[in-house]
């Protein structure tokens, strides 16, 4: 087994290792290497403003109010998140202001819109989703391209913070968008390429375990999952008027009913 060394100089395992890593410093890495591969293959000029306007939004947004809550300043990674996820899910070519606006939105609501002192809303999600509907903006997840990348990541973060719903909502959505489709051609209409579709994994790995909107048992998870995936595939089949909006307007829909899903699945 690989050995790594703690700050005290003592050998640990490389899941103790995992273990001590704080999973919002993971993130953070992670989306900015992410970040910097969607630069490089769709060149600086075409993201790098709506990137840079989202994040500093969001993260200086994000540290003020924090400021005036707790009197003290301390690195919003939070912030820092979200502008990540609103400046590259975002399609390309957006005006300045959309970026600033669904930063803005994001913010605010995660400050706002609480139940008990606990976030409802995933913020970046809600941000994107009725700054779209307001602008007519669409989303573009240019920076979900890196496949390998995507899955080494994302299992450390499944990992970390036992993202169950992850499993069911794939399972679920292969289920409804790939199988049960192909069943009437047979095994040979079933497009493998849809099982790794990096802006799917993306979702699923980074975006669907956010932790502060999610539900906190196993059980809750595994059944949040499956409502997410369950409301995607409704939103296609039935209101493609907001298909620009899959994963993130059903995550929000499953967002609204985690209150109950927590209370009532033990």
């Amino acid at each position: 087994m690989v050995k790594f060394t703690s700050v005290t100089g003592s050998p640990l395992s490389f899941f103790q290792f995992i273990n001590n890593i704080d999973v919002y410093n993971l993130m953070v890495f992670n989306l900015i290497v992410l970040s910097l591969i969607g630069v490089y293959t769709f060149t600086a000029n075409s993201t790098l403003t709506q990137l840079l306007i989202a994040v500093i939004t969001a993260s200086v947004l994000d540290l003020l109010i924090n400021y005036f809550k707790y009197k003290k300043f301390s690195v919003p990674k939070t912030g820092i998140i979200s502008g990540l996820f609103v400046g590259t899910v975002l399609d390309l070519g957006q005006l300045w202001y959309i970026p600033l606006i669904a930063a803005t939105i994001a913010i605010i609501s995660k400050h706002i819109i609480m139940i008990k002192g606990k976030n409802i809303l995933n913020p970046a999600s809600f941000g994107m989703v009725l700054t779209g509907l307001i602008f007519g903006t669409s989303l573009g997840w240019w920076s979900a391209t890196f496949l390998p990348w995507i899955l080494i990541v994302g299992l450390l973060v499944l990992y970390k913070i036992r993202g169950y719903q992850t499993f069911t909502f794939l399972l679920t959505y292969y289920v409804l968008f790939i199988i049960l489709p192909a069943m009437s051609t047979g095994i040979s209409g079933i497009q493998l390429s849809g099982f790794y579709n990096p802006q799917l994994l993306f979702f699923s790995f980074f975006m669907l375990t956010e932790p502060k909107t999610a539900p906190f048992r196993r059980n809750s998870k595994f059944i949040y999952g499956f409502l997410v995936a369950l409301f995607n595939y409704l939103l296609i089949q039935y209101f493609s008027n907001y298909a620009a909006y899959a994963f993130v307007l059903p995550l929000l829909i499953a967002n609204l009913l985690v209150p109950i899903i927590n209370q009532k699945i033990k």
